[in-house]
């Protein structure tokens, strides 16, 4: 409470304007730390869980490849998981790469990360033969009601190329013997699994909670860099408080490639430079924040364009923890 972690955030700050950085991302141990920072919280988790006997899926999977599921050892998972993971985490809005040291922090699995679950196993997908197109992380927590198994199989991380991937990998994990639970701790608020099973309400859900805040450092690049959903234009006017404070309109046009610049325009929309960071991967409407009287729409239709123009389809997500 005495002004240190405002003066390591200058410092940071000064340290990544020098370097040019375009957005900040972090992970916050509590919600209310660093909005006063213009960090708004981009993307989601839902932690969830499915109980075993009741995890048949709605029906069969019309037009799907034959595919397999192949175990992957420790030195395995080390040479492949980071090249899937690669391929194909552009498709999520939200994910992010992983350096060589988190994949290591991450396959490290440290008896502190398991939470008295056993160590963690990795499986493969592939479609086409050597292929992998998707795979999964889990551990398996070992539990019996007398004489009846109820193990817990807690899912870390499932990737998928396509829904067809998708289906097969989540089929396995609520099909592993001897479970009665299949839980995931940090999944997708938007989890097609509830769709799949033929008792949604049987998906259930423990907590939604904020994961990866994003703070834009330089907004004319940060916008422009960014594709748009439908083509359009809008004048933002972004009021910030960190380091200083400022009040600044910018120009957004996305007509194909798109482009961003101060503006001395009347702004259509006017918000708080941490909202923008929330708003950035499309993870929240424009429309819910104004309802929250945390948008103002000063042009009639400018919140229904904005939100044509930053939805992202699926709500962004990122399983990765930094």
């Amino acid at each position: 409470r005495r002004g240190i972690l405002r003066r390591l955030m200058k410092a940071q700050f000064a340290d990544m304007a020098e370097r040019g950085e375009i957005v900040s991302g972090l992970g916050a141990s509590e919600a209310n730390i660093y909005g006063r920072f213009g960090y708004g919280p981009a993307t989601h988790f839902a932690s969830f869980s499915v109980e075993r006997p009741f995890a048949a899926f709605a029906g069969p999977d019309d037009g799907a490849a034959s595919g397999r599921i192949t175990f992957l050892d420790a030195a395995e998972a080390a040479a492949q998981l980071p090249g899937i993971y690669e391929s194909l985490r552009l498709r999520q809005p939200g994910a992010v790469s992983r350096t060589p040291g988190m994949w290591a922090e991450f396959l490290g699995d440290p008896t502190s990360e398991r939470e008295g679950a056993g160590k963690m196993l990795h499986c493969r997908h592939e479609t086409i033969p050597g292929a992998a197109d998707g795979y999964a992380s889990y551990r398996i927590k070992a539990d019996w009601k007398g004489e009846l198994p109820a193990n817990e199989v807690r899912v870390v991380e499932v990737l998928a190329a396509d829904r067809h991937v998708y289906r097969a990998l989540w089929g396995y994990l609520l099909d592993i013997d001897l479970s009665h639970t299949v839980s995931c701790w940090r999944g997708r608020v938007d989890e097609p699994l509830r769709w799949l099973l033929a008792d949604r309400r049987r998906f259930k859900v423990d907590t939604v909670a904020d994961f990866l805040w994003l703070r834009l450092l330089d907004i004319p690049r940060a916008l422009a860099t960014r594709t748009y959903k439908s083509p359009g234009e809008l004048v933002f006017e972004v009021t910030d408080v960190f380091p200083t404070p400022s009040r600044t309109c910018y120009l957004l046009q996305a007509q194909g490639a798109a482009e961003c610049t101060r503006t001395a325009k009347a702004p259509d929309l006017a918000l708080d430079i941490d909202m923008l960071g929330a708003v950035y991967l499309g993870g929240v409407s424009f429309a819910t924040l104004a309802a929250a009287g945390k948008v103002r729409e000063l042009t009639p239709g400018a919140l229904r364009r904005a939100d044509a123009m930053f939805s992202s389809g699926s709500a962004p997500y990122c399983s990765t923890q930094f």
